[in-house]
Formats: C-alpha cells, structure tokens, sequence
C-alpha cells in the first residue's frame, strides 16, 4: 500500500520498503520519475519527492505498484557552541553572532531571553541558544560560554600646579578617581618613577599607563 515518509535533513538513512504500508511482496524494484534508484533514503542526499515500488506479476496477473512520498523538512541550525572571553568595558554585542557556524535566527536564550549582552552589565557564564524545529525534526541548540576581564582603570587626568621648591609628591595622588596600581610612568623625558621632585622633574605631560588582562587594552591616564 502507499505510504507517505516525512522526515528530517539531518535524519539517518532508511529502508524505503519499510515505509511501504500493508504486507508488500520482497524483490521489487524502486523508481523515482522513472528511473530506478535504490530503496534506501539518505536525507540530505537523495532526492524528495513519490518512490515508486513495483513487484512484477505472473501472467496474467498484472504487475501491482505502490509509492512512498518522501518530504525533507529542514533541520534547524543554532551554530556551534563558543567560548569567548571579553573586557568589562567592551561594546555590546549580538550573543548569536559569537557562536560558531551559521546559527539561525528566531531561536531562544536562556537564560535571560535577550540576545543582546553588555559587557559589565550582563552576567558572564553559560548561554544555551535553542532554535526549534520543525517535526520531525528535534530542536537545535549551541552553547557560549562567555567569561569577562575587568578592565583596568588608570584613573581620571587631570592638570596641576606646583611650586619649584615643594616637597616630593606621589604622581598617582595627583590623578582623579581610584586608580589601580602597579602601573607606569612615562614623562617628558621617558620613563619615569611615580614620584616627582619640583625643581628638578620638567613640567609636562606625565602619562600613567595601566596594562590589562587580555583582551583588555592598557588605560591611560595623564597629569
């Protein structure tokens, strides 16, 4: 009898025969517009569309035909999971466009829902992009994992006045804000210490210079 074979573009190979309905004789022949081909069904390979079987007749029985109808429903496609590591003070960005491959749009985050993520804002960890598919076909799904750098911070510039014959003072007292520390120094005649000597040091630009954690860039900041 015919039967009729729905199935998905990712699914496994099948025996056509199988699809058939009632109690088909064995040692037919399959054709697909004529033409013979095999009875095994590669989604993804072969051709959509009527398989027709034929078990040839005895005289004066005819030959006795049935059809199977094959539809490929196409398989959904969230990408490939992704791990990225990104700054605290970065741009926002799609989540989607991180995940490897050529995920679809439509799908689902969890958790959270958005696909928007915001660097110092959003939390970092696992986020499992679902796209769902259409039966047969079983939803799709790809995981980022995203973990985030703290950016450094040099702190604020800012301008200053000293007199010639003042005392000594830390450079990184003089900058706005709560700098981190361990950075460097570098004034109008190269590297410098934190410390500065009026009377002695020029007058200038003096840049402190954080280094980040990659992929941060360095932070400057100058008095």
């Amino acid at each position: 009898g015919n039967g009729t074979y729905p199935t998905c573009s990712n699914g496994t190979a099948v025996d056509l025969f199988t699809k058939l309905t009632g109690s088909p004789n064995a040692g037919g022949a399959w054709t697909l517009a004529g033409v013979p081909v095999s009875n095994m069904f590669t989604p993804g390979t072969s051709t959509a569309g009527a398989y027709s079987y034929t078990v040839n007749g005895t005289p004066p029985c005819p030959n006795a035909t049935a059809t199977v109808t094959v539809s490929v429903i196409a398989a959904p496609d969230a990408g490939n999971s992704a791990s990225i590591i990104v700054c605290s003070n970065d741009a926002q960005f799609s989540k989607r466009s991180q995940l490897g491959g050529t995920p679809q749009p439509g799908g689902t985050w969890s958790p959270g829902g958005s696909d928007v993520f915001i660097p110092g804002t959003t939390a970092p960890g696992p986020y499992t992009y679902t796209v769902a598919g259409t039966p047969p076909c079983a939803n799709a799904a790809a995981t980022l994992t995203i973990t985030i750098r703290d950016a450094p911070v040099a702190g604020n510039g800012r301008a200053i006045s000293v007199c010639t014959n003042g005392a000594v003072f830390n450079l990184l007292d003089s900058l706005g804000g709560v700098p981190d520390a361990g950075g460097t120094w570098t004034g109008p005649g190269g590297t410098h210490s934190d410390q500065f000597q009026p009377g002695t040091d020029p007058g200038g630009p003096y840049v402190y210079q954080v280094t980040g954690q990659e992929p941060c860039s360095p932070a400057p900041a100058t008095v």
